[in-house]
């Protein structure tokens, strides 16, 4: 039996994003928590399976694990937990998600899906405008 010598047990594979980034329109909210802190409610933010990327300001430094609480109309909340990976000047965060059990990802791409439907309605109306006789 001849052994591969390239195998090995750890993936050394760069960061990427997981899918693109969904702009959330207002019926998704997120509250964040972080040790010690008031929570903070954001309602500008980019989301996908690996993470999301908040534009309003929010009290975490970089590196600091946080709880995230996500809210949309019609579906149970969905706790995750995850890392503040990058905070800039102009307070944009982005937060890196830790590992997700089947069920937080089942939840999570039920709310992207409505969330991508509710932005594709929106598009529709404005690209085809209902004409009155």
């Amino acid at each position: 039996m001849q052994c591969n010598s390239n195998f090995t047990t750890e993936l050394n594979v760069p960061e990427q994003r997981d899918g693109e980034r969904l702009y959330i329109v207002d019926s998704l909210e997120a509250i964040i928590y972080s040790r010690g802190k008031a929570p903070d409610f954001a309602v500008d933010f980019e989301i996908n399976f690996g993470g999301m990327q908040v534009y309003s300001p929010i009290d975490v430094l970089n590196h600091e694990l946080i709880n995230i609480e996500l809210f949309c109309e019609g579906q149970p909340k969905l706790k995750l937990q995850g890392e503040c990976i990058k905070k800039d000047a102009s307070n944009n965060t982005i937060i890196k998600f830790k590992q997700m059990e089947l069920e937080q990802r089942i939840k999570l791409t039920k709310i992207i899906q409505m969330e991508s439907i509710k932005i594709i309605a929106s598009t529709e109306q404005f690209r085809y405008p209902q004409i009155s006789a």
